[in-house]
């Protein structure tokens, strides 16, 4: 009966992932498929970089997408990957240790991170994926939610759809 059950909320699951709004969305530089209708975001241009922001939101799930281009050389290694993770620990995020991995996407170094944050009593997970194209390029795979809706299964249907071109 625990067998049939399970099998039961295994399917139940499997359903609702399935039957999520999805958006399909292409760029020069990607493709990744959305959770909702995506917003290209105004450049957000510094000293160093330029950053073209693509997100989605379903109501729990803020999905994003960002590509960079900076203006210099940079090592298509980890010390890159990283250098963009630990530095991204503003606004009070803070980083899990113990899931930060290094890894190789399409090719290309990432870092992933999982990071929390308390707004108004509420626990929220920023989940990242930092990847380094080449020299002067990096795109940011993120997806954030309340800790309780922070399904990693969500995580890798939004993330493992990313084609970096």
């Amino acid at each position: 009966m625990k067998k049939v059950l399970a099998l039961l909320a295994s399917v139940i699951f499997s359903i609702a992932v399935l039957a999520q709004t999805v958006t399909p969305y292409s760029t020069a530089n990607f493709s990744a498929v959305f959770n909702n209708t995506v917003t290209a975001d105004a450049p957000v241009q510094n000293t160093r970089s330029v950053a073209n922001a693509y997100t989605s939101n379903d109501g729990t799930h803020f999905e994003m997408v960002t590509f960079r281009v900076v203006d210099h050389d940079i090592p298509v290694d980890y010390t890159s990957s990283d250098f963009y993770a630990n530095n991204s620990q503003n606004g009070g995020w803070v980083i899990d240790p113990t899931v930060t991995t290094e890894k190789l996407y399409q090719g290309h170094p990432f870092t992933y991170t999982y990071m929390t944050k308390t707004v108004d009593g509420i626990q929220y997970a920023l989940r990242s994926r930092y990847i380094i194209v080449n020299s002067r390029e990096a795109i940011f795979i993120q997806m954030s939610s309340p800790a309780a809706d922070s399904n990693y299964d969500y995580w890798e249907n939004f993330e493992n759809t990313l084609s970096i071109k």
